[in-house]
C-alpha cells in the first residue's frame, strides 16, 4: 500500500511538472532553444552573392545603355563602395543564438560572442520574406546599444520575436514568483 501512495504522489508531481511546462514557456529545462540555425556563413555568402549578382546586372546594364567606358566604371566603382560598407554592416550584425535557462547566448559572424539577461533585449521585430523568417534584434549590453540580425526559424516554433516575447515574460513571472516568496 505504501508503494503504491509514493507511486500515485510521484505520478501527481509529475502531472503537475507537466502543466507547468505546458502553461508557461520551459525555463526549467537545461537544454537550449536554438533561436535559429547557425548558418549566419552560409546567411552571409548568399547575400554577397545575391549583391554581386545584382551589381553585375547593374553594370552590364549601364554599358548596354552608353558607349562610353566611364560610366559603367564609375558605377563599378559605386557599387563596389557600397558593397564593402553593406559587408562591414552585415558582418557585424548578423548572428545565430539560443537559449539557455534565463539567458539569450549571441554569435557574431565576427565571432563575437553576447551573453544576455531577458532583460537587455529593448525590441525584436521579425519578417518573412520568401519563406525566410528574419528578425532584428536591439538589445543593450553594457551600456551600449546594439542591433543584430538573426534568420531562420526557431526551433520551438513560430517566430524567433515570439519565441523571445513568450520567454520574457515567463522570465518576469519567475522573478515574480521568486520575489514574493519569504
Amino acid at each position: 500500500m505504501l508503494k503504491f501512495k509514493n507511486f500515485l504522489n510521484f505520478a501527481l508531481l509529475l502531472v503537475k511538472l507537466q502543466a507547468t511546462i505546458m502553461n508557461s514557456t520551459v525555463l526549467i529545462q537545461a537544454d537550449r532553444i536554438l533561436l535559429n540555425p547557425d548558418n549566419r556563413k552560409q546567411a552571409f555568402g548568399f547575400l554577397v552573392a545575391s549583391y554581386l549578382i545584382v551589381s553585375i546586372l547593374f553594370v552590364l546594364l549601364s554599358i548596354e545603355m552608353t558607349d562610353h567606358f566611364s560610366i559603367p566604371l564609375a558605377t563599378a566603382a559605386g557599387l563596389g563602395i557600397v558593397f564593402m560598407m553593406w559587408v562591414k554592416i552585415i558582418r557585424v550584425s548578423l548572428a545565430t543564438g539560443y537559449i539557455k535557462n534565463d539567458v539569450v547566448v549571441l554569435k557574431l559572424v565576427s565571432e563575437r560572442s553576447f551573453v544576455l539577461e531577458f532583460i537587455c533585449i529593448k525590441k525584436a521585430r521579425s519578417i518573412s520574406l520568401l519563406g525566410l523568417s528574419v528578425t532584428f534584434l536591439k538589445f543593450k549590453f553594457d551600456g551600449v546599444e546594439y542591433h543584430t540580425i538573426l534568420c531562420g526559424k526557431p526551433t520551438q516554433g513560430g517566430t524567433i520575436e515570439t519565441v523571445l516575447k513568450a520567454h520574457k515574460k515567463a522570465y518576469r513571472e519567475n522573478c515574480n514568483k521568486n520575489k514574493s516568496k519569504p
